[in-house]
């Protein structure tokens, strides 16, 4: 099995529960202050979105030249700041 296989396996099984990446925020930021604070003032509804669909850019990578494409102009137009 190749990797995107199994990423996308692992995906497929993890958002058979609809509350998945929620207990996965709420685990990450009870495991340290600094990730509670950075998070502190988000919406977590938009967040979570943001996140899926972040998942399924990656899982459409491997195959699809038009993610590859959104994600390449996405980090063009963005700075992060910490």
């Amino acid at each position: 099995m190749e990797f995107h296989e199994r990423y996308n396996d692992s995906y497929a099984r993890c958002i058979r529960n609809p509350r998945f990446l929620t207990i996965f925020y709420e685990r990450f930021c009870s495991r340290n202050d600094n990730f509670r604070l950075m998070f502190a003032n988000v919406d977590m509804d938009r967040q979570i979105k943001m996140l899926k669909a972040s998942l399924m850019i990656i899982m459409l990578a491997n195959t699809s030249r038009e993610a590859r494409e959104s994600v390449r102009k996405y980090h063009h137009h963005t700075t992060f700041t910490y």
